[in-house]
């Protein structure tokens, strides 16, 4: 599934309107590396500055909750992070709703 890192300076911009998902929480980073891991997909590892950073998470183009039935799904996610003093209470800030069919 599309994955995409971004990693920000400040705070970024926020853009919850434009996902279907989204959720915040703390991070922390070690070894410069940040590893993501995917059910369907091979692992993938980004160049990150060890620290601790806010997260933002945020998924969109869902067409089931939970398993799809299928491994061809067509939801695509973002991750931005930002430097962080603290630690930020994971949280949902967006949920999708799946529509009635």
């Amino acid at each position: 599934m599309p994955f995409r890192l971004e990693v920000w300076d400040d705070p970024p911009p926020d853009d919850r309107q434009d996902w279907e998902e989204a959720f915040e929480a703390s991070l922390l980073v070690v070894d410069d590396t940040l590893g993501y891991f995917s059910p369907t997909e091979t692992i993938d590892t980004f160049e990150v500055p060890s620290g601790r950073y806010a997260a933002r998470i945020s998924g969109r183009g869902f067409v089931n909750r939970g398993w799809p039935g299928s491994t061809t799904r067509g939801d695509r996610w973002r991750v931005q992070l930002w430097s962080s003093a603290g630690d930020i209470s994971a949280r949902r800030i967006k949920q999708w709703r799946q529509r009635a069919v």
